[in-house]
């Protein structure tokens, strides 16, 4: 029998280097190409978005990131899961500003888990519930807080309210350029007619907490004494009138009126202690030139009082003007509140322009005696706060030649024991922001339309697509796997 030849190795020795060779450099050059074309897209790249939910940013915003010539560290501070709709808006717009701008450093903290989330509370000594979702600017160890509840306007629908709108660029640009200000923003609490004390921890009329908030947000608080001898100083962009429960001389509301006139801003809180002792204060005259009528009253609400608290109101009315958007949603504890609203409709472009924030419900009462609340005289919807502003046309930004003034019938609201309470806080701050003209990014960068989809279908199709999902669909699968278990098995 013919043995078979023996056939020749299919390579040989020199032929399996030459290929072990061509493969090593083949791999080499891939590598090479994959990493130069890292290299090149890292500097040169081009990004698209392939969701419905477009995220782009203003010209503006473009404008103060490529400005920037140090880090600015932003912390979103947030409840991911809790809060998760206003989360993921949130992350996307600032993953924005990060990619536009290498100087932004955006970190994520989980403030329901242990760890990172209380060294964050420990550094920047939060005011105020450590549990509200937030975001905060910090360049230079100067801060700038923007609250979770600041970043939507609210609409009033046929099923109540609903976000109709996301602040959300309007208020991060506008933090980013108040943090990289070389000025701080500065506001003057007035004292001597026995205001609340920015200093003071007592609960009920202490101001601390609220001073806290302010420098949170890169404000500095000073205190200014005995106006009567002294003009408001220069660098004063607000004064804040606290509480006052004595009279005002005369030389010292006309300081506070020529302030206004020069493009001053005021934030004046009253409260029921002054009607018990002091009357008007003495600033009659003040708001009747700014179209303002202030009630030397108390006011009550029975639909919207307090449980087993009647002299606390929880005002969950309020207007149009950009102070309170985005509080539609949401309610303010005020302690027997004082009437403040517009005297009358003035004609004319220089007069002031009235803006009712706040009111009662239908069931509000007013009553002139605190000890006998009963005897009522007014009933209905009643108005409790009020902005105005001077010398622009109303709804548009106001440079700083435009006075503007905000009253609230309260000022215990704001105190320590209270300004956790509900919306108080962001009121506060909102009213502040106003004042401080904050509001400048209004004009080019306008709030983002929140867009509902809304299916309606009727009961028999919610029925055929529950048969759909418990039977179809996993009878398909079932099937499939059948049939490939058949076409292997045979």
């Amino acid at each position: 029998m013919d043995e078979e030849p023996i056939k020749p190795a299919s390579f040989s020795r020199g032929r399996k280097w030459a290929m072990a060779f061509n493969v090593v450099v083949s791999s080499l050059a891939l590598l090479a190409i994959l990493v130069m074309g890292n290299y090149l897209a890292s500097r040169h790249y081009w990004r698209f978005q392939v969701d419905s939910a477009k995220v782009t940013i203003s010209p503006l915003t473009k404008r103060i990131l490529n400005s920037l010539t140090n880090h600015v560290k932003v912390i979103i501070y947030f409840d991911p899961v809790g809060d998760r709709e206003m989360f993921n808006a949130v992350k996307t717009l600032l993953k924005e500003y990060e990619l536009n701008c290498p100087k932004i450093d955006l970190e994520y903290i989980d403030f329901t888990q242990p760890g990172r989330a209380e060294l964050v509370r420990e550094k920047y000594k939060f005011a105020v519930s450590a549990k509200g979702s937030r975001v905060i600017f910090d360049y230079k160890d100067r801060t700038r807080t923007v609250m979770s509840s600041e970043l939507s306007e609210f609409q009033l629908s046929g099923e109540g309210f609903r976000r109709s709108a996301f602040k959300g660029e309007q208020l991060f640009t506008s933090a980013i350029a108040s943090v990289v200000e070389p000025r701080r923003a500065k506001i003057c609490f007035l004292t001597g007619h026995g205001e609340h004390d920015i200093q003071s921890e007592e609960d009920s009329g202490g101001y601390s907490k609220f001073a806290k908030v302010l420098a949170e947000n890169d404000i500095e608080c000073s205190v200014l004494e005995n106006l009567a001898t002294r003009d408001i100083p220069l660098d004063c962009q607000v004064l804040i009138v606290a509480g006052p429960t004595q009279v005002f001389l005369p030389q010292e509301v006309a300081r506070v009126d020529q302030y206004l006139s020069r493009g001053g801003r005021v934030f004046i809180l009253l409260n029921y202690a002054s009607v018990q002792t002091r009357g008007r204060l003495g600033f009659d005259s003040l708001f009747s030139a700014w179209n303002l009528d202030v009630g030397l009253n108390y006011v009550r609400d029975i639909d919207e009082a307090k449980a087993q608290q009647a002299d606390i109101v929880v005002a969950s009315h309020f207007g149009a003007h950009a102070i309170v958007k985005p509080l539609l949603n949401s309610s303010l504890a005020l302690i027997v509140p004082r009437t403040v609203g517009q005297r009358s409709t003035l004609a004319g472009t220089d007069s002031p322009k009235v803006s009712e924030l706040i009111s009662t419900s239908k069931s509000g009462f007013i009553y002139s005696s605190s000890k006998n609340p009963a005897g009522s005289e007014k009933h209905g919807s009643l108005p409790l706060a009020a902005a105005v502003e001077k010398g622009s046309i109303q709804g548009v930004s106001a440079d700083r030649g435009v006075g503007r003034m905000v009253v609230v019938g309260d000022s215990y609201f704001l105190s320590n024991r209270l300004l956790d309470s509900l919306s108080n806080y962001d009121f506060g701050l909102l009213a502040v922001d106003w004042l401080l003209n904050r509001d400048v990014m209004l004009s080019e960068i306008p709030p983002h339309a929140v867009k509902d989809y809304k299916f309606n279908i009727t009961e028999h199709q919610m029925q055929i697509f529950r048969w759909i999902f418990l039977l179809v669909v996993p009878g398909l699968v079932l099937i499939t796997g059948f049939g490939v278990w058949v076409r292997r098995r045979y």
